[in-house]
C-alpha cells in the first residue's frame, strides 16, 4: 500500500541507529573508564527513600507571577482592550489564575529591566508618596480579578538614606531600624492608601545571608510591623533562621 515505503524507510533508520549505538558503546565505555575525570560508579548514586503515608510532607502553596524589576511597566502602557485582556488571562479564574503576586518595593535603583520608584526618599515617613510607579496599579488589578490572591513584596534597592552613608556589602542593614522603617512604611501605605493587605514581605532581593546582620534586621522588621498593627504580614527569610528564631 501507500504506507509500505515509509514503513521500510523507518525500519532501516531504526536498524542503522541500533548498529551505530552498538558500535560506539565500547568507545564511550572505554573513554569513561580510562579518563579519571569522567569515571564514576552508578551505584554511588543509589539512594534509599522512605515512604510514610501518614506524613503529608510539604504542601503545594500554588504558583505565582513576578511583575517586578521593571517588567510590568510595558503592560501599563498597552492600549485597551489588549491590556485588560492580558490582565484577565493572568489573574481571572478562566486564565492562569495565579495564586500569588510578587512585586518590588522600589528604591529608585536599577532592578533588572529598569528602576522602580521609591515611596520614601527621605527618612521622614510623613514625606512618603504612595502614588509613584505602577506597582499599586498591578496589585489592584490582580485583586480585582482574584480577591484571594496572596501578595508578596520585596526590596531590590534602597534610597541612599537607608544605607546610612556606609559602603559595605551589608550597608543597608548596618542600621536595621532604617530598612525596617522603609519596608513597614510601604506595607502600611499599601493598606491605608490603596486598601491592599500585603501577606508577605522579603528581606532583601538575592541576599540569603543567614548571618547576625540579616537576623537583626529580620527581628527589627518584625517588631516594627507589629508596632504598626501589621501582625498578619509575614516575613520570608533564610531557612537557617528557623533555629535562631527559637532561641
Amino acid at each position: 500500500g501507500s504506507l509500505a515505503y515509509p514503513s521500510i524507510v523507518a525500519t532501516m533508520f531504526t536498524v542503522i541507529a541500533l548498529l551505530y549505538a552498538a558500535a560506539t558503546l565500547p568507545f564511550v565505555h572505554a573513554t569513561v573508564e580510562h579518563n579519571p575525570k569522567l569515571s564514576f560508579d552508578p551505584m554511588q548514586l543509589a539512594t534509599n527513600y522512605s515512604i510514610d503515608e501518614r506524613d503529608r510532607g510539604r504542601l503545594f502553596l500554588g504558583y505565582g507571577v513576578n511583575p517586578s524589576a521593571g517588567t510590568f511597566r510595558l503592560l501599563h502602557d498597552y492600549p485597551e482592550p489588549q491590556r485588560t485582556e492580558i490582565l484577565d488571562f493572568m489573574f481571572s479564574p478562566f486564565g492562569a489564575a495565579f495564586h500569588r503576586i510578587k512585586v518590588e518595593i522600589g528604591g529608585d535603583g536599577q532592578g533588572t529591566d529598569g528602576a522602580e520608584a521609591s515611596h520614601m526618599r527621605t527618612p521622614d515617613p510623613s514625606s512618603a508618596n504612595f502614588s509613584r510607579g505602577y506597582t499599586w496599579w498591578v496589585l489592584a488589578e490582580a485583586k480585582k480579578r482574584n480577591p484571594k490572591i496572596e501578595t508578596y513584596a520585596l526590596a531590590e534597592s534602597w534610597p541612599r538614606w537607608v544605607h546610612g552613608n556606609t559602603s559595605t556589602s551589608t550597608g543597608p542593614l548596618d542600621a536595621p531600624s532604617l530598612p525596617a522603617r522603609y519596608i513597614t512604611t510601604w506595607v502600611l501605605g499599601a493598606k491605608q492608601a490603596h486598601n491592599l493587605t500585603i501577606d508577605w514581605v522579603g528581606l532583601w532581593n538575592e541576599h540569603w545571608e543567614a548571618d547576625a546582620v540579616m537576623f537583626a534586621y529580620c527581628v527589627e522588621l518584625r517588631r516594627q510591623l507589629d508596632a504598626a498593627g501589621l501582625h498578619a504580614t509575614r516575613i520570608i527569610g533564610p531557612d537557617a533562621f528557623v533555629g535562631a528564631a527559637n532561641t
